[in-house]
């Protein structure tokens, strides 16, 4: 079998492992906002007066889109010394307009569900979910800064 017929399969391969992965993610987040939905509906109307956002909260979430924007950075410098994206699909990746509106939204997001649980009383809920997207991004931005050009 010709060899560049092989490096094409395994390409083709990759390229649908990871579509495959990033449907695998938003399918889970659908899921996860279907529960939510559930949840709510099971607990009845918002309150009258809404709550604030607490202090925390909000510097959580400016944590998030500083670390959001650090990972935008840091996979351009990443991608300019040669290197791969292995998460994110080429089209968001290549594209740094893309890959901020993408982490602008992933943020959002995070807002949106944030003040929802605080709304309904889940503050420590809300804070959690922001640490696990701090926690989930930041690591991976550093280790793009960190890594040597080839």
């Amino acid at each position: 079998m010709d060899i560049g017929k092989k490096i094409e399969e395994y390409e083709a391969m990759q390229r649908y492992s990871s579509h495959r992965r990033i449907c695998m993610i938003l399918g889970w987040l659908v899921v996860l906002v279907f529960i939510l939905l559930a949840v709510d509906a099971a607990y009845g109307q918002l309150p009258e007066a809404p709550r604030p956002m607490d202090r925390e909260e909000k510097a959580l979430l400016l944590v998030d889109a500083g670390s959001r924007a650090l990972d935008v950075y840091s996979t351009r410098a990443m991608l300019g010394q040669g290197y791969r994206e292995i998460i994110l699909p080429r089209f968001v990746a290549d594209h740094s307009p893309v890959m901020a509106a993408y982490s602008s939204a992933t943020v959002l997001a995070d807002y949106w569900l944030a003040r929802r649980l605080e709304r309904r009383g889940h503050r420590k809920l809300a804070h959690v979910m922001t640490l696990v997207d701090i926690g989930q991004d930041l690591p991976w931005a550093v280790h793009n800064l960190c890594l040597k050009r080839r």
